[in-house]
């Protein structure tokens, strides 16, 4: 077979193909050049590379809009014009804050009743043999786990819908329930439950076949879809109805914010780590040593005694109650010391310096350390450090409602939600960027533990493997909300091999 060399052939400009003619021929009939008997080379496009990317975000796209769309699908048995004015008389009430829906639909839910699921197994896995095995048998066990939780969540979910349902048709003054009864509080349950499973189907079609992981993307969705509109009115008279005077540095203040979010999150300190074959890495230690998850039981320990206090009928009891009331001084003091105290705890708890030099001497490695001190007392005069910032930050963020309210400038979004819709982004950038700009990946590990997942990073890379950790900004917030945020280590396809090879030899552990 003959071809025609001439890369600026008529023919090989059309179709992208030299032209090809049969023997006894000596001219390509489009452009008159001599043939060859070689096939000339031709640029391989990287066509397939970015169809795939962009097929994944056209992907994640479309589920978000299915979920947004089945969230506006009512359960029936209510009255949503009645449900509605009760709402927006009373913006804050409880159903609100259980549903995270201005009306109920059939995935009002969402994934609440698995992350409880989730983090109840994780509770009983601490002292139930069985699951205690199976935490601690790699992703076999974990696997299992999981199942357990997903069929945990059957029950979790069936208590507080009903309870939600029964809720709904006791309260005064309000017929919000069509026909209230055993069988609607059942076919309620069932629907809610039916709602969440459909979510988690949802959130794993995303991680398989999207971008990002599938439950951040659908937990940062409904908080902007919620937002958004509910503040709408209050955005359009602010910055529509105002001179550029008040509203630039609003605008201003809100980059300015997200800016210092964004460079906190993303902070960290490495850690020198030494093989005994001689190679070095390094160990990130997140410079938010405790994430959000403080915030989980300083709220509780504090307003519990207030709450027994303010049902004692004493003057002097009374009094204490509500100097201890959400937004009083006492109350931010207490706050503040409070949270210190659990930021410090859970700070030995996630980056235990003596089970991170015990994982490192296992595996034949030390932290290089100056001579004056060990390891252990370098690791803890490291993370004192970062906790202290890491708490201030994070108490400002807490209160940040309240400082701008004092100001007389409105808050749209909490500063614990911009913390974590953050995280969730930098998760996204980094999945968009590695789509974008690598070949097919496959994940050679999975992490619930953020040191390690940081570790394994820093010795792929160092050995020329590039390396994503999918879900390590949003994992090191939640560290308590069980493995349904998992840290996955996705590397190149053709380097899987090389990586796991790694992985078992200066890890000494089989994560996939």
């Amino acid at each position: 077979m003959l071809y025609c060399p001439n890369p600026d052939c008529e023919h090989k400009i059309g179709t992208g193909k030299p032209a090809e003619f049969v023997e006894g021929t000596e001219l390509c009939s489009d452009c008159g050049s001599k043939l060859s008997s070689e096939l000339p080379h031709v640029e391989k496009k990287e066509e397939f590379k970015y169809t795939e990317f962009y097929k994944r975000i056209v992907f994640t796209l479309v589920v978000i809009l299915l979920y947004r769309l089945l969230a506006n699908i009512p359960i029936p048995g209510f009255d949503h014009a009645g449900l509605n004015n009760f709402l927006q008389n009373r913006p804050y009430v409880l159903l609100e804050a259980f549903t995270g829906f201005s009306m109920i639909s059939i995935v009002s839910f969402g994934i609440m009743p698995y992350i409880t699921a989730y983090m109840l197994v994780e509770i009983f896995a601490l002292f139930t043999p069985p699951l205690k095995k199976w935490r601690n048998s790699g992703i076999q066990g974990r696997l299992r786990l999981k199942i357990t939780a997903l069929l945990f969540t059957i029950v979790v979910g069936f208590i507080q819908s009903y309870s939600m349902a029964k809720g709904l048709e006791s309260m005064a003054n309000f017929t919000l329930v069509l026909n209230p009864g055993v069988s609607f509080r059942v076919i309620t349950a069932l629907t809610l439950i039916g709602g969440t499973f459909i979510t988690i189907l949802l959130a794993e079609m995303i991680t398989s076949r999207g971008i990002g992981h599938g439950i951040s993307i659908l937990i940062i969705t409904g908080v902007f879809s919620r937002g958004i509109p509910h503040y709408w009115p209050q955005i359009k008279s602010i910055y529509f109805e105002n001179s550029l005077v008040c509203v630039v540095p609003l605008l201003l203040i809100a980059v300015l914010l997200f800016i210092v979010v964004y460079i906190t999150e993303r902070a960290h300190r490495n850690i020198d780590i030494k093989y005994n074959d001689g190679k070095e890495y390094s160990m990130p230690l997140k410079l938010t040593t405790a994430g959000t998850t403080p915030l989980m039981f300083v709220s509780s320990v504090i307003l519990f005694p207030a709450s027994v206090a303010a049902m004692i009928a004493v003057p002097w009891v009374q009094s204490l109650a509500n100097q201890l009331s959400p937004g009083s001084f006492g109350y931010m003091v207490l706050y503040a010391i409070f949270l210190f105290i659990f930021y410090y705890f859970f700070t030995s708890v996630f980056y235990n310096s003596e089970k991170i030099n015990l994982f490192l001497k296992d595996r034949n490695a030390i932290i290089k350390v100056s001579n004056e001190q060990t390891a252990e007392l370098y690791m803890d005069k490291v993370l004192e450090r970062m906790a202290f910032i890491g708490v201030i930050y994070l108490y400002l963020l807490v209160k940040l409602p309240y400082i701008m309210i004092q100001l007389g400038a409105p808050m749209f979004i909490g500063g614990v939600m911009l913390i974590k819709a953050t995280a969730i982004l930098l998760d996204i950038i980094g999945d968009i960027r590695i789509r974008g700009a690598s070949e097919e990946l496959v994940k050679v590990a999975e992490f619930h533990d953020v040191p390690k997942a940081g570790l394994l990073k820093s010795i792929l890379t160092k050995e020329g493997i590039p390396c994503y950790l999918r879900g390590y900004y949003h994992r090191a917030l939640l560290y308590l909300f069980g493995p349904y945020i998992e840290i996955s280590a996705l590397v190149p396809e053709h380097e899987a091999d090389k990586a796991r090879a790694l992985i078992k030899k200066y890890m000494f552990e089989d994560y996939h």
